[in-house]
């Protein structure tokens, strides 16, 4: 790609067969400002087969956004042989398809002809899609021709794999190359960075001066050296805020970070803004995110479309984001293909769940799978999923174990319940635990079921407080238990009432039913209406309870029906119970038999009785025997009776 290279051209006229002439004169008239009058030559070269005017004419159509056009022109280029082209075919392929396999043909094809661009983007594919070992190799042959960019990611790669050692000597290499792009300036601020780190300040300051990255110029009024190296945080401050008036980036970014640290998010706006008004894209998506962290959503959307006219993948997967809210699918999944075209890792995520909302699994896969290939956690962890829910438990380990590298603890939760449901508590445990010191409340919660099947009261507890300090409803539902059960009722109507304001549907009915006995029937009925709004088919049946109690048999019978119809078998043997006060056997019976198949003793025991109602008492045998293993006591009464009664009559 040409990328708009400076040309210098002192002529003042070309003559019509000298595209190398109109070349110059383009790049001219670009420098100018004139960005059609540098299109108009630059075409008129590509007219004569100049594969660099069509190189030009690419980027130019990168620029507008037409890349229909950019694929077309470096396409007519690398057919004429030029590299930079070649390498501009590879990235279009990458970025806008993922077709990595046509991205590695074109920049193989450029390292053929001579431009080394193809190492670099050879090794950055390598590494996307996590291949460490061939973009080490890409990467390091780029450094032996002495490319700074080569040895700065040469670093990169062993500063991930923990070898300081290593990452430090590659980048003082590029350093100390003579590479005028900014792989040698970037390998400076790493090394700044590690000095920092050490509390070096001097070195700090001494490697950002050699990367020009150094702001205070010589003789700035307000600016205290000596202060700074001497770790005065004040001179510290008034450098950056100098630093940011005079359009750094970086320091403006510094104090954001510290007045948001600081709880000033006034400061940190006014900051943002100031870098917004210089065209920073970065401090515009920022912008929106305060914004709706305030509640602002149109400020959020206002912010964030700035963002994105500047090509903010970000600001692009937030108004995605924004949109699918507002149930605008087809505005939502626009805004993410436009942030996955530039690499976004959340937007390719969102993709995916759009498609697996949409039963699209092989789509939402394919999605997800990009998004993996940038190291994003929770499409590693869907992808887990996925595979999971197609019984492909090795792909699912395998997924879930990447994503956990990385941190994710939704991802070490569901390796633990892979190991729990394998039998193997150890290994559960030991995940969970890992999850748990990332302050997962899920894993807290299941430490502590794992400790009250142990018998360990003392640990239960301790596992469930901690989940609860992280607002865990489930958690503050077994602390209710566990109060419960060592009789401090007060103690535990606490914790149900903490998790009910937590839309926990079970602590709700607990709620209700202690409202019940304590003759309150409006609060239990109340509570029972909020569970039952979130469908808990037990608030169902108590509902059903306090309408028969009051007398209402067809109120009763609705919400028993509702429960029913969720497959509670409880209900449904009391609907039978109702049935068979009405008189109606055959309904009873019915209602009876479906709970019966749900493993409803009380159900079994109650058709044993009209069974043996009827005479038929070998099926009154069958079904309370059925009810009696099941434990239920009135069946195992009625079976001993039948069998004095035979006894009696043999």
């Amino acid at each position: 790609m040409g990328l708009f290279k400076k040309q210098q051209s002192s002529d003042d006229d070309v003559a019509p067969d000298d595209p190398e002439a109109m070349i110059k004169l383009g790049g001219l008239a670009y420098e100018a400002g004139d960005k059609d009058a540098a299109r108009n030559w630059y075409q008129q070269a590509a007219d004569l087969g100049s594969a660099d005017a069509m190189d030009h004419l690419g980027d130019f159509a990168l620029y507008v956004n037409d890349t229909a056009a950019a694929r077309e022109w470096f396409g007519k280029a690398a057919a004429l042989g030029h590299a930079g082209a070649m390498v501009g075919l590879g990235v279009r392929f990458e970025s806008e398809e993922a077709d990595f396999d046509k991205a590695r043909e074109w920049y193989l094809k450029a390292l053929e002809h001579g431009d080394t661009t193809g190492l670099y983007k050879l090794g950055y594919l390598a590494d996307k899609l996590g291949d460490v070992d061939a973009a080490r190799s890409w990467w390091g042959q780029l450094a032996d021709l002495g490319a700074a960019t080569g040895m700065l990611h040469l670093g990169d790669l062993a500063k991930e794999a923990g070898d300081m050692d290593g990452a430090r000597s590659w980048w003082q290499k590029a350093a100390d190359t003579s590479d005028a792009y900014d792989g040698a300036y970037d390998a400076m601020e790493n090394l700044a960075d590690l000095a920092y780190d050490a509390g070096d300040k001097k070195a700090y300051r001494a490697w950002l001066e050699k990367a020009g990255r150094w702001p205070p110029p010589m003789g700035m009024s307000g600016i205290d050296m000596e202060a700074i190296l001497s770790g005065d945080e004040g001179a510290w401050q008034n450098m950056l805020e100098c630093n940011a008036e005079r359009g750094s980036s970086d320091a403006m970014w510094a104090l954001v970070e510290s007045a948001l640290d600081e709880g000033d998010v006034e400061a940190a706006c006014s900051w943002l803004r100031q870098g917004a008004d210089d065209g920073c894209a970065g401090a515009m998506t920022k912008l929106g995110g305060l914004a709706e962290q305030a509640g602002d959503r149109d400020a959020a959307r206002a912010w964030w479309e700035q963002a994105a006219k500047h090509d903010d993948p970000t600001a692009m997967a937030l108004l995605g984001v924004l949109a699918k809210e507002a149930g605008d699918l087809d505005a939502a999944r626009a805004w993410y293909e436009q942030a996955a075209k530039l690499d976004q890792p959340d937007a390719m995520f969102n993709l995916g769940v759009l498609a697996h909302e949409e039963g699209d699994l092989n789509g939402a896969r394919a999605w997800l799978e990009q998004a993996a290939t940038l190291d994003d956690p929770d499409a590693m962890n869907r992808l887990g999923a996925l595979a999971k829910e197609a019984g492909d438990l090795d792909a699912a380990r395998a997924w879930w174990e990447k994503a956990a590298t990385l941190d994710q603890t939704q991802a070490m939760y569901n390796l633990g319940v892979l190991a729990y449901e394998a039998g193997d508590l150890d290994a559960a445990r030991a995940w969970w635990e890992k999850a748990a010191t990332l302050d997962d409340p899920d894993a807290m919660t299941n430490l502590g079921r794992l400790a009250y099947e142990a018998g360990d009261l003392d640990a239960e507890r301790a596992w469930y407080e901690q989940a609860a300090t992280l607002d865990h409803p489930d958690a503050m539902f077994n602390l209710g238990g566990l109060a419960k059960e060592a009789g401090d009722m007060d103690a535990a109507r606490a914790w149900y009432e903490q998790a009910a304001t937590l839309d926990h549907p079970g602590a709700m009915v607990l709620l209700g039913v202690l409202a019940e006995k304590a003759g309150d029937l409006d609060a239990a009925r109340a509570w029972g209406e909020q569970a039952a709004n979130l469908g808990d088919p037990g608030a169902m049946i108590l509902l059903g309870v306090l309408a028969e109690d009051a007398g209402d048999l067809d109120g009763a019978r609705a919400w028993l029906e509702q429960a029913a119809a969720l497959d509670q078998p409880d209900a449904m043997n009391s609907l039978g119970l109702l049935a068979q006060q009405a008189g109606d056997l055959d309904a009873a019976r019915a209602w009876y038999e479906q709970a019966a198949t749900l493993d409803q003793p009380e159900a079994m025991n109650n058709l044993g009785v009209l069974a043996q109602q009827a005479g038929d008492l070998d099926a009154a045998r069958a079904w309370w025997e059925q009810a009696a293993t099941l434990g239920d006591e009135d069946a195992a009464s009625n079976l001993a009776e039948l069998d004095a009664s035979s006894n009696e009559c043999g």
